[in-house]
């Protein structure tokens, strides 16, 4: 069974929601598939409907609300609705030895992250050991490099140039090239 997720196609919109997947089976059957994370959507095992989510500033009994429209709007549109709690999930993980296996051996690759451009480079090490003499002082320099700097925050040149050799133009509109 293929289901299209953010990992893989990304999440299928149904009119104004995004669902975490959606499997259209042989028979042409629409399945939804949701994971409802007990903070973000209200779970009313883990939290009372008081309980204002200090990130969005709802209640629970709001974000629950909002769930359960959702669910009522899919379901409306024709599609079957399947979902899972992640108190639920986890409870299951630990109860069923082969949903845990499962879970642990997935790949899980997590995306890139363009703040990481600032970090990095290349490394090389010159010498791995070198044991001190008496009086002789081991130092160490570290240099950042302005290269990942520039590949985050830089304009890079994609494509096949344009050569241009007569009727330039105001060399202050050229944004970026070899002049």
């Amino acid at each position: 069974m293929h289901i299209q997720h953010a990992r893989n196609g990304g999440e299928k919109n149904i009119g104004d929601y995004r669902v975490d997947g959606y499997h259209k089976n042989d028979n042409g059957e629409e399945i939804v598939f949701e994971y409802h994370g007990c903070f973000w959507h209200g779970c009313s095992n883990c939290y009372s409907k008081q309980t204002v989510n200090p990130v969005n500033k709802m209640t629970m009994a709001d974000l629950h609300q909002r769930t359960l429209e959702k669910k009522n709007y899919v379901e409306n549109q024709g599609y079957k609705y399947i979902s899972n709690w992640e108190c639920e999930f986890d409870k299951e993980i630990i109860e069923n030895i082969d949903i845990k296996t499962f879970v642990d051996s997935v790949n899980y690759v997590t995306p890139l992250e363009p703040r990481n451009a600032f970090s990095g480079g290349r490394t090389e090490a010159f010498k791995l050991y070198h044991e001190a003499k008496d009086g002789e002082q081991i130092k160490y320099y570290d240099v950042t490099s302005l290269y990942p700097f520039i590949n985050k925050t830089g304009k890079a040149v994609l494509g096949h140039p344009s050569i241009i050799t007569e009727n330039f133009g105001d060399i202050s509109n050229y944004d970026h090239g070899l002049v």
